[in-house]
């Protein structure tokens, strides 16, 4: 089960991207690895985005944590913003 969220922008390839690596794992049969959908603020420089740009782009995003608690490992990646913007990985908080 996905999490949606109806006031997230770009929710739709946060949740494909998170199916897509949750399949990788389970034909990698590697149960370490999990992902979650979160929702959040893009920033620059420590403000939000929302004030440099009038795009609604930037407010209330979804991104993609893919963790593994026995490894200690987490990624923050944002699909989209890859796609838009080249951004590969994000700095978010579980």
């Amino acid at each position: 089960q996905r999490h949606t969220h109806p006031n997230t922008n770009w929710t739709g390839y946060a949740i494909f991207f998170s199916a897509v690596i949750d399949e990788i794992v389970r034909q990698q049969k590697d149960v370490n690895w999990q992902t979650e959908v979160l929702i959040g603020s893009i920033h620059i420089s420590g403000r939000e985005a929302p004030s440099f740009f009038r795009s609604p782009f930037y407010k209330d995003h979804a991104y993609v944590r893919v963790y593994s608690e026995t490894r200690q490992e987490d990624y923050f990646i944002d699909p989209s913003l890859y796609e838009y913007l080249g951004v590969g990985y994000v700095s978010g908080m579980p």
